[in-house]
C-alpha cells in the first residue's frame, strides 16, 4: 500500500477516515498537519461512502488538501483494513460523534488515535 501511494517505507503516516466535511473538523485537521511540518511527511484522507455530499469549508483549505504533496487521497475506501495497517497515528478531529466506528476500528488495528474532544 505504501508502495502504491510513493510513501517512503519509514515515513511516518497520519490516516483519517470519515466524510470530508466541516463537522468532521477537516479544517481543524488540515491547519494542524501544516502546523506539524515534516514530522509527520505523509498524511491520508481517506473516506467511505463517495454517494454523500460534502459541506463546503473555506476553499484555502480544500486547495489545501488537493494539492499538497504530503496530502494523499485514498478515495471512497471499502476495506479500510489495509489503510490502518500502514498508519502510525490515526486522527479524528470530528466535531460530533457519539462512538465513532472509526476509533473502534483503529483500537482494533492496534493504532494509537488523536481525537477531538
Amino acid at each position: 500500500m505504501r508502495y502504491q501511494f510513493g510513501i517512503p517505507a519509514q515515513a511516518p503516516v497520519l490516516l483519517f477516515v470519515g466524510r470530508l466535511t466541516s463537522d468532521k473538523g477537516i479544517p481543524e485537521l488540515v491547519r494542524a498537519f501544516l502546523k506539524l511540518g515534516n514530522q509527520f511527511p505523509i498524511s491520508i484522507c481517506s473516506w467511505r461512502d463517495a454517494s454523500r455530499t460534502k459541506i463546503p469549508f473555506p476553499s484555502i483549505l480544500e486547495k489545501v488538501l488537493e494539492t499538497h504533496p504530503r496530502v494523499v487521497f485514498a478515495g471512497p475506501v471499502q476495506d479500510i483494513a489495509t489503510y490502518y495497517a500502514i498508519a502510525d497515528v490515526v486522527v479524528l478531529p470530528s466535531h460530533r460523534e457519539g462512538l465513532p466506528t472509526v476509533i473502534l476500528e483503529a483500537q482494533a488495528a492496534g493504532k494509537p488515535v488523536v481525537e477531538r474532544r
